[in-house]
């Protein structure tokens, strides 16, 4: 899958992807991400993109893993 089909798909710029992929981004942003790969959440949304599915699809159990509890708690800690 390209870089510009999973921008288009989650619907930022293709650049944002391509720095997410380089690992060129922010150090919160890399703790975070550390947190939701130990929880293993990043694995339903990549099957969501692998799927096809829409983007209002991918973007509401994006918005529903970030608002849960415990996420908010953890990502509380490292701002």
């Amino acid at each position: 899958m390209s870089q510009a089909s999973i921008a288009r798909q989650l619907g930022v710029a293709q650049a944002a992807v391509s720095k997410y992929l380089s690992n060129r981004y922010s150090k919160k942003i890399a703790k975070v991400e550390k947190l939701i790969e130990s929880k293993g959440l990043h694995r339903e949304v990549v099957g969501l993109i692998n799927a096809k599915k829409t983007r209002r699809e991918i973007l509401r159990r994006i918005d529903q893993i970030a608002s849960s509890n415990y996420l908010l708690k953890e990502v509380l800690k490292i701002s």
